[in-house]
């Protein structure tokens, strides 16, 4: 099997290894206050606010399949929601 990420999406590959599709990832977002290390790397100011993106992934099965934290300026973000209606 191909396990080359350049050239293969990540989640095509699980799908592939595990035999299962990806479902659905769930973010929360949140204003918070990071460490020394988020701050310095992204050339903020201690007590700065800093978003801190919480992303887990999961298969069509309910398998998680990845968890990650994002960090990033506020100032560098902007979101939008589509909300369908049910």
């Amino acid at each position: 099997m191909q396990c080359d990420l350049a050239s293969i999406d990540v989640y095509v590959l699980l799908g592939q290894l595990l035999d299962d599709d990806l479902g659905h990832a769930d973010f929360l977002i949140e204003v918070s206050k990071a460490n020394d290390e988020v701050y310095r790397a992204l050339g903020m100011a201690e007590g700065d606010a800093v978003l801190r993106v919480t992303r887990s992934a999961y298969m069509m099965s309910g398998k998680p399949v990845d968890f990650e934290y994002v960090y990033g300026r506020p100032d560098s973000y902007s979101f939008k929601v589509r909300v369908p209606r049910w």
